[in-house]
């Protein structure tokens, strides 16, 4: 209809991708409410990730230490999962048993905890499945990306994406040398993550073009 015209034009106008400036905008996740051209969308999570990279000072992203090498003799990949929703969440349903199936002699498991935790059963089974486990929840973001940098994993998954409870401020310094998007968001990252882990159902051939990775 007509209202719907008029915001589509509006952030049309707004969201070229060489148009960056801290102007509020729609969040992605909830931009998903809106018939939004595809392209516009993708627009949408690029300005949202340039605004918030204004916001990285330079010297507070991380930058690949040799140390973190993945050492031939002890062949451990340490892989780092972080969400908001290792708990009753459709996400948690579908990770918890990823958490367990890991082969411990190639694969070392670190949780990292964005949420308070909630003491559900579900939530506590997810946090004895990991061999580590960090909480980053009342952290400011260079804190917690500090604190991440510090568990020296070689892959950061992140299950939130754009999600509700999403710590983009917190990937966008590096505190790991691969940062995958994977499960809790069906779209892009904008650039937040180096890959996504998905597959045709969820991004049919005809959408590549809308990924940035």
């Amino acid at each position: 209809d007509a209202d719907m015209e008029a915001v589509s034009g509006h952030l049309a106008a707004n969201l070229a991708p060489h148009l960056i400036s801290t102007e509020p905008c729609v969040q992605p996740f909830r931009a998903f409410a809106y018939p939004l051209d595809p392209i516009l969308f993708l627009n949408v999570t690029r300005k949202i990730v340039a605004q918030e990279r204004l916001r990285v000072p330079a010297e507070s992203i991380f930058r690949l230490r040799s140390d973190r090498v993945l050492d031939p003799m002890k062949p451990r990949l340490r892989i780092g999962y972080m969400s908001s929703d290792f708990g009753g969440h459709t996400v948690g349903s579908l990770i918890r048993n990823i958490l367990r199936i890991h082969n411990r002699n190639r694969v070392s498991v670190v949780g990292i905890g964005m949420m308070k935790g909630d003491g559900t059963e579900w939530n506590l089974e997810m946090e004895r499945s990991t061999d580590e486990w960090l909480s980053i929840h009342g952290m400011g973001d260079h804190a917690a990306a500090f604190a991440v940098d510090a568990l020296e994993v070689h892959i950061l998954v992140d299950l939130n994406g754009h999600s509700k409870g999403a710590r983009v401020g917190v990937l966008l310094r590096r505190p790991a040398p691969v940062i995958i998007s994977y499960l809790g968001y069906p779209s892009t990252s904008g650039d937040m993550s180096d890959s996504i882990v998905t597959d045709r159902w969820a991004s049919p051939p005809e959408t590549h073009a809308l990924y940035t990775k």
